[in-house]
């Protein structure tokens, strides 16, 4: 196996993460309703803090089909490893 390989399969990805990427306005919204800001700036740790809990809010929020579909998403993410645009972040 190749190093490329191994390092495609063993990447860390989780839903937060991918819901970040797929979702941000959703998830940032939430972050803004759950902290009262209008703004939200991610060097604040208040805003960084709430990003998964707001995450979990979005997932609540979805049906059965986007919540599977974000999580194939994830899978995806984890053996064929980020798209490009997200490797370059």
């Amino acid at each position: 196996m190749s190093t490329e390989a191994v390092n495609k399969t063993s990447i860390n990805v989780n839903v937060t993460d991918v819901l970040w990427h797929t979702k941000r306005s959703a998830v940032e919204t939430e972050m803004k309703e759950m902290l009262d800001l209008t703004d939200i700036d991610l060097a604040d740790k208040r805003c960084f803090g709430a990003r998964t809990s707001a995450s979990s809010r979005v997932l609540e929020k979805m049906s059965e089909r986007e919540r599977a579909l974000i999580y194939a998403e994830v899978e995806s993410r984890k053996t064929q490893g980020n798209p490009e645009n997200i490797q370059r972040e």
